[in-house]
């Protein structure tokens, strides 16, 4: 059995990696590169500064929402503890599929120094489920307005807009995560083989119980929602900034609202390797419903893809810094309070 999950593993590794190359040769083969090179020959240094700033108030609203939820459960760290956490995310997302690699590689930094792994997951858990709420909410309210950079997707968005809710809900409303529990063990003990069941049982009790403290907390709950909504916001200046950098000059910043949720949601999807090739087309499919050419859509995503890249190395960077510390302090880290306080909190 284990010989065949591996085997499965390696296939399907094999093939996002294949998808990947095959969507980005694509992309490549429908835009014109003479167009392409123009359109990056454009990127000036001022706009690398923006980007960069951009980058790190990004960074810094993602984790002053997770120091939220680290507090709620119980624990104190340093915001300066969780930006170093958060970049080296974006090193472990160069491999893994998606963002959600990242996030597992970053409760487990956070798990380490919290000495509570089940803590630092719930915490990372409802801090990318109320970023991915406020990004859907975005797209609906689009979809609602009408807005033709929506049409043809307006399905989609709204099913996944009713799933995210519906988890959403019974993360923050104990009486509904109580009504799902209970139809959860009645499907598992239907459906499914006792062992197999309940493993299920247990494991969504154990999810149940780490996220409890941010059940029926409305100000947390509010608080992360205006948070997630200013980091969007944000992410559309940071689009808008690089819309400029490769030229295209006429860019609206209310048409980059409507897509660059629908965009960011795309490329959640765990397909390709870090969403390589799928985030790229997401770009070139929606900026060209609101006035871009299929060279500065690309072109957009790829200096974003390159910002992306450029954060990685840094992230691996301070990766292998952590890891060097560890191995040179084994005595200090043994002695290391059950709940280590930062002084920057």
């Amino acid at each position: 059995m284990h010989d065949f999950t591996s085997a499965m593993s390696s296939i399907l590794s094999r093939l996002r990696l294949f998808l990947a190359l095959f969507l980005i040769s694509l992309l490549f083969w429908i835009v014109d590169f003479r167009t392409l090179l123009q359109a990056l020959a454009n990127i000036r240094i001022i706009y690398i500064v923006y980007l960069v700033a951009l980058s790190f108030l990004l960074i810094w609203i993602s984790c002053f929402k997770w120091q939220l939820f680290v507090k709620a459960s119980g624990h104190q760290t340093g915001i300066l503890s969780l930006m170093k956490y958060y970049t080296m995310s974006y090193f472990f997302n160069l491999f893994l599929p998606s963002s959600l690699g990242g996030d597992v590689a970053r409760s487990v930094q956070l798990g380490h120094r919290l000495s509570s792994y089940e803590s630092a997951f719930a915490a990372t858990f409802i801090e990318r489920i109320t970023g991915f709420l406020a990004m859907i909410l975005m797209g609906v309210a689009f979809v609602a307005a009408g807005s033709q950079a929506t049409h043809g997707v307006e399905a989609a968005v709204l099913l996944v807009a009713f799933i995210a809710l519906l988890g959403s809900c019974v993360c923050f409303s104990r009486r509904l995560a109580d009504l799902f529990a209970n139809r959860l063990r009645q499907f598992a003990n239907t459906m499914m083989a006792p062992p197999r069941a309940e493993k299920l049982v247990h494991f969504m009790d154990k999810l149940s119980a780490s996220i409890d403290f941010a059940r029926n907390d409305l100000p947390l709950f509010a608080k992360a929602m205006v948070l997630s909504f200013v980091f969007h916001l944000c992410a559309v200046l940071n689009t808008y900034v690089c819309a400029h950098a490769v030229g295209w000059y006429e860019a609206d910043f209310g048409g980059l609202c409507v897509v660059v949720p629908l965009i960011l949601l795309v490329s959640v999807a765990p397909v390709t390797p870090s969403s390589v090739g799928l985030q790229e087309g997401a770009f070139l499919f929606f900026l060209q419903r609101i006035g871009a050419s299929y060279a500065e859509g690309l072109s957009i995503g790829l200096l974003i893809r390159a910002k992306s890249v450029i954060i990685a190395c840094v992230g691996g960077l301070l990766y292998l810094f952590c890891r060097e510390e560890k191995k040179r302090r084994p005595a200090d880290a043994a002695q290391e309070l059950p709940h280590p306080i930062d002084p920057l909190v």
